[in-house]
């Protein structure tokens, strides 16, 4: 109980942009509301500074030991980290782990046995944390199975308290129109499945001006989008701030996350997303299933003529109209209330 001096570890951090970046902000922006002294050490080359709280840029095993030993608690966010786990036990200091992706502490890339072995190693270290916290209910189910529920515990990646439509209630009443309005907001890269969103969207403006989609991001496949042929009405957009993503699902009936090789833990942008009213289309990810729990919200991962079923479902005024019924009464578990009084449970273990 009571203030601690915690430390934070990231191995990615801002300026570079992505879901694990951001949700290592929110967390540190909550933890320092919730009257805590904060640290965050990262390796990211030029780590933004931060006014509330201390931001250290370091690869130094030394340094790593001596911030450990200054503060009373280590949080790892982003899975299991050797180089910041070992020191921690050395200086018998308590460590909790957040895993960003469904995957957890396994490595599902090839069945090599190096892998294996490091595999076996994450699990070991990751037996001693004081908690291992998922984001998202899967997560929480698969912690439970390796670890048991004594340390297993649930934090849902929430919506940044930005994200809100409580000013907004008009948009409640927005019903799809000609043309239906797709969001991508993220990284851009082809694990995220973004060829075979822009496919199916080509296929289905193929005779007729249906969908337009917009990406909002940037990553390898951002050339890609600037060629995309304007016919098609699909274009291309900068990455931008909190609050423009929020005029963004203003403007937008549906938000996909088409992820394909890319494991998803719980992202940020769906959260957004149905905090603000907006329905979400995944992929069929078990971690995304598991927080839509709604067939018509979810089409099975790489499936290019499913993908395209979904999106003429929707695109259907009155099935579009009960879907986003739905997504509002899901959408409290993404508040940020909520978060913070879990991570103040957890904190609080």
């Amino acid at each position: 109980m009571g203030t601690k001096r915690i430390l934070v570890y990231t191995e990615n951090y801002l300026p570079s942009i992505g879901g694990l970046e951001n949700n290592t902000l929110l967390l540190c922006e909550s933890l320092v509301l919730l009257g805590h002294h904060l640290t965050l050490l990262t390796p990211q080359k030029n780590a933004l500074n931060h006014a509330k709280f201390n931001v250290l840029e370091s690869k130094s095993l030394y340094l790593f030991y001596n911030q450990v030993k200054n503060h009373d608690l280590v949080m790892i966010n982003g899975g299991v980290s050797f180089k910041i786990i070992i020191p921690s036990i050395f200086a018998l200091k308590p460590f909790m782990i957040i895993y960003q992706m469904a995957t957890l502490f396994k490595d599902i890339r090839n069945n090599s046995l190096k892998t294996k072995v490091l595999n076996k190693l994450r699990w070991v270290l990751a037996k001693l944390a004081k908690a291992n916290i998922g984001v998202s209910q899967y997560s929480f189910l698969e912690l439970k199975k390796a670890f048991g529920r004594h340390n297993s515990k649930l934090l849902i990646n929430p919506a940044d308290p930005t994200f809100s439509n409580q000013d907004d209630d008009h948009y409640d009443d927005i019903l799809p129109k000609t043309p239906f309005q797709c969001l991508f907001a993220g990284r851009l890269i082809e694990g995220k499945g973004v060829s075979l969103i822009v496919d199916a969207v080509k296929e289905i403006n193929k005779y007729k001006e249906v969908i337009h989609l917009h990406f909002v991001g940037d990553g390898p496949e951002r050339g890609f989008l600037q060629h995309q042929n304007t016919k098609h009405f699909i274009y291309y957009h900068e990455p931008v701030s909190k609050e423009q993503l929020k005029e963004w699902l203003k403007k937008v009936h549906l938000t996909v996350i088409p992820s394909t090789s890319h494991i998803e833990g719980s992202p940020l942008i769906m959260a957004e997303s149905l905090m603000m009213g907006v329905p979400v289309l995944v992929s069929s990810q078990p971690a995304m299933v598991a927080s839509v729990q709604k067939s018509n919200l979810i089409f099975e991962s790489g499936d290019l003529n499913d993908l395209i079923k979904k999106l003429n479902f929707l695109v259907d005024a009155a099935s579009y109209s009960n879907i986003k019924k739905y997504c509002k009464l899901i959408s409290v578990d993404y508040s940020y209330t909520n978060y913070i009084k879990n991570l103040k449970a957890i904190i609080n273990v």
